[in-house]
């Protein structure tokens, strides 16, 4: 792995006297699994964070046949699974009913939809008619490359949700010690920080890390009015030892650096782009974190959009 020093930017933070506004509080969460060991983590931070908000949770299993269904209009049911088909698919659904079974879950109280077809598709969908105000998906497989290349939808999902979107690591505990925050060109990671607050317990370290990217330098004042305005909606995570970090180069392999040498144990981003096609081309590098890490990342879309 190729060593990044990065740079301090400021004086150490000290916390606000008067608190900014919250996030909703968490009622539904959409948890989606394959019964595949990668996803155990996001259940159990399902259960966590439902735990701590009184939540519901409504998990999610989608069955990709080999050969793809069309996908269903939004009047019409969905797929029904073929023949050729429902070998796996009963598989796959025992495997998800004995993970839902698991001690220290408590996933008696949670609701089950097994359905067909494309998962991303399936999985928005659902949060969607579930009003959820947060979906978690698993990291994905270890290898990062298959995951990039469409491992269970990550991407696709990213592109299509419309509310925040926790993607859990395999090694995901109930404790978040160092949390990094990649603070962009706008005040976007602000709005995603004020979720990340809502869902987990303040970390003993907080980084913010900017990037200056050699081809589109943000002007030093805009640097600091978005590094200001984290610092501005912190407060339950107020306790935190916050430090600032500015270093330039490509954003992507510099956050990434950074996320490994520090050991962080979540990456928080704005999500950028209000459609599939916006985010798919926009330069969301907390999204790529999350195709190409290894490590939880919280992906929160525009606050119009969380509504």
């Amino acid at each position: 792995m190729t060593t990044t020093t990065f740079t301090p930017a400021m004086a150490p933070f000290a916390p606000p006297t008067a608190s900014a506004g919250a996030a909703a509080r968490i009622r539904r969460i959409v948890a989606a699994t394959t019964g595949d060991p990668t996803c155990q983590a996001a259940l159990h931070a399902a259960h966590d964070i439902a735990e701590r908000h009184g939540a519901h949770v409504s998990v999610v299993s989608v069955f990709q046949p080999r050969y793809p269904y069309p996908t269903p209009r939004e009047d019409r049911d969905h797929p029904i699974i073929s023949p050729s088909d429902r070998d796996p698919a009963r598989r796959q659904l025992a495997a998800v009913r004995q993970q839902l079974a698991l001690p220290g879950l408590g996933a008696d109280q949670w609701s089950l939809s097994f359905v067909a077809g494309q998962p991303a598709y399936n999985i928005t969908r659902l949060a969607r008619e579930e009003h959820a105000d947060l979906v978690i998906i698993g990291l994905g497989r270890e290898n990062a490359t298959e995951r990039r290349l469409g491992d269970r939808g990550s991407m696709a999902i990213a592109a299509n949700v419309h509310g925040p979107l926790l993607a859990v690591s395999p090694s995901y505990g109930q404790e978040t010690r160092d949390v990094m925050v990649a603070v962009g060109s706008d005040t976007s990671a602000a709005d995603a920080v004020r979720v990340a607050q809502e869902l987990f317990p303040a970390p003993e370290r907080l980084y913010l890390v900017h990037v200056d990217e050699p081809t589109s330098r943000v002007p030093e004042a805009t640097t600091r009015r978005n590094l200001d305005a984290v610092r501005g909606v912190l407060t339950t995570w107020s306790t935190a030892r916050v430090e600032t970090w500015v270093t330039r180069g490509e954003a992507i392999d510099q956050l990434l650096s950074f996320a490994q040498e520090h050991e962080v144990d979540l990456v928080v981003g704005g999500l950028h782009g209000r459609t599939f096609h916006e985010r798919a081309i926009m330069h969301n590098a907390a999204l790529w974190l999350m195709a190409i890490g290894d490590r939880s990342v919280l992906l929160v879309p525009p606050p119009d959009e969380t509504g």
